[in-house]
């Protein structure tokens, strides 16, 4: 059967006008828990100031997600957001990363790829009054020698200003490596430390009746209560892990023409998917 008509099946089986639980969801539809609304608070307030901040979580929690929509609630005359994922990164790499997204010629040395990124910040600061923020994902796999390089992007003016904002983005062990007494110079430099934490049962609830709502349907009469449950214990809240299970669930609901699916549906395609959360099994 063509992905087509199995998409136009799926849609239908459930009234839905669009796909739930899919990674390209409109920024504007995202939930946001209470926990991702204070986090947002305190990343608006830390680029304003142009601090250098760490935002850390569990793997799929939502890291990316928050700094997405960070991205497009940000006025563009204002602000200019540089967004790199890559966790072999060396530090002329990382310049060269940046310079790449500034539309500005990579360099071949480190020392000429840092000069000219921190002329164009400065020349920025002077010119366009726009604060720019480098979000850096991954961040807990970044290697001594590119973290300290921090030191040095973030100082101006003697150590009183800072050009950019920096965003740390990584999971809990990023937090645990700036702990230790290598990594002090880097960790007395953060500002902010903000940790995403996973969703909580009405949180999980709220969150699929939002997916829904994008897909058109306004009336959440697909999980029973008991299902409900079960989605927030197989996927320890974590907002990855839910749309995978969920997706799974929706699907096995249409080949056993089910349109009411409970613990049980959920349970056998979590067991039947090896979907749980290797950390709760």
């Amino acid at each position: 059967m063509k992905k087509e008509v199995v998409e136009m099946d799926f849609l239908s089986f459930y009234g839905f006008k669009h796909t739930p639980f899919v990674k390209n969801l409109p920024a504007e539809s995202l939930y946001e828990s209470q926990n991702c609304r204070e986090a947002m608070g305190r990343l608006r307030h830390g680029i304003d100031h142009q601090y250098m901040l760490a935002l850390v979580g569990e793997p799929g929690v939502g890291k990316s997600t928050l700094i997405r929509r960070l991205a497009t609630c940000l006025p563009r005359s204002s602000y200019k957001l540089i967004y790199t994922s890559q966790s072999g990164l060396t530090p002329k790499w990382l310049y060269n990363s940046f310079l790449s997204q500034m539309n500005l010629k990579e360099e071949y040395f480190l020392g000429p790829a840092k000069r000219s990124l921190q002329n164009e910040l400065k020349a920025i600061a002077e010119t366009e009054k726009t604060k720019v923020i480098f979000a850096l994902d991954e961040a807990h796999l970044l290697d001594r020698d590119t973290l300290e390089e921090f030191r040095f992007l973030l100082n101006s003016e003697y150590d009183s200003v800072s050009p950019v904002s920096l965003i740390l983005i990584g999971q809990k062990e990023l937090l645990y490596k700036l702990s230790l007494k290598e990594y002090r110079a880097i960790h007395q430099r953060i500002d902010q430390k903000i940790l995403l934490e996973p969703y909580d049962r009405s949180d999980v609830e709220r969150y699929i009746r939002c997916q829904f709502q994008y897909a058109g349907k306004e009336k959440q009469d697909i999980f029973t209560a008991n299902g409900m449950d079960a989605l927030y214990t197989c996927s320890a809240g974590l907002p990855r892990l839910l749309n995978r299970i969920c997706n799974n669930t929706l699907f096995y609901g249409m080949q056993q023409n089910k349109k009411l699916l409970d613990d049980m549906d959920v349970q056998y395609v979590v067991e039947h998917e090896s979907l749980r959360d290797p950390c709760d099994a």
